[in-house]
């Protein structure tokens, strides 16, 4: 009875060993650990940037991924309108970046975005596009057209600019019955590229990445505000030294030129 016990005792103490190693490699492969043995901890940072920026900033989130593994960036594209009023109800946004100052400006008079903190990173030219196969050649041709979009100059900065460009043109009162209003630039290119358009204004960098419409022209940069994109933190950040690495990194000589490669250019 005690050989009995004894081998009952060895059989518990391997079983126990398998077990416990067993265990320590599963976690292991579960949690990345840092150098000391402890389970590193993921922490995310949320940038609310303007739809404009979408492929230059993804390409951005994942470099500074890289350089900083505990940290991963996510992003909230919208035009920039929307997303001022989502920090005014207090989204979760650590990050404003705007593709205009006005919406920058509105949030730091409220004391939504730490005045402290905002810095001009880059700006992009308003064109006119149309279809591939269009026959349009000239700003002129507009007035023989049916269905233009733009973006809803209301929360757009695109669609502000589009605006207020064809008004000092003298385009926009014999224009307005033809706009069909997009939420963004985005969804204007869409509608330019999907042919649902005779044309559409979007910003130089969305047309550059297309290959479905053709750039009638640029809009003479006379005729509206330069298209400055500021960047700032949120007041009500939980994630201040990390959002300022984030800037810091977008305005390093390494995130200039990333977006230079995107087609955006120095302020």
């Amino acid at each position: 009875m005690l050989r009995f016990r004894n081998l009952l005792l060895v059989v518990g103490l391997i079983l126990g060993l398998v077990l416990s190693v067993g265990c320590d490699q599963s976690s292991g492969q579960k949690s990345p650990q840092n150098g000391e043995g402890v389970a590193a901890q993921t922490e995310t940072l949320v940038v609310g940037a303007a739809a404009s920026l979408n492929e230059a900033f993804t390409e951005l989130g994942q470099l500074f991924e890289s350089n900083n593994t505990n940290w991963k960036v996510e992003f909230s594209f919208a035009s920039s309108g929307n997303l001022k009023t989502s920090i005014e109800q207090g989204a979760p946004i650590d990050v404003f970046a705007s593709a205009a100052e006005k919406q920058m400006d509105d949030l730091k008079e409220a004391g939504h975005i730490d005045a402290n903190t905002v810095q001009l990173m880059l700006k992009n030219q308003l064109v006119l596009i149309v279809p591939k196969n269009s026959d349009v050649k000239s700003l002129e041709d507009l007035l023989n057209l049916r269905r233009i979009a733009i973006a809803e100059p209301s929360s757009a900065p695109v669609g502000q600019y589009a605006k207020e460009s064809l008004t000092s043109l003298g385009y926009w009162s014999q224009l307005e019955d033809k706009l069909i209003l997009a939420k963004d630039v985005r969804q204007v290119l869409f509608y330019v590229e999907q042919d649902e358009v005779d044309a559409g204004f979007v910003y130089a960098t969305d047309a550059a990445k297309s290959n479905e419409v053709n750039v009638v022209a640029a809009m003479p940069e006379d005729s509206y505000p330069t298209a400055l994109y500021p960047i700032g933190i949120v007041s009500s950040t939980k994630q201040r030294v990390i959002s300022e690495k984030w800037i810091e990194f977008v305005l390093s000589e390494e995130g200039q030129r990333v977006l230079r490669e995107y087609g955006f250019e120095k302020p």
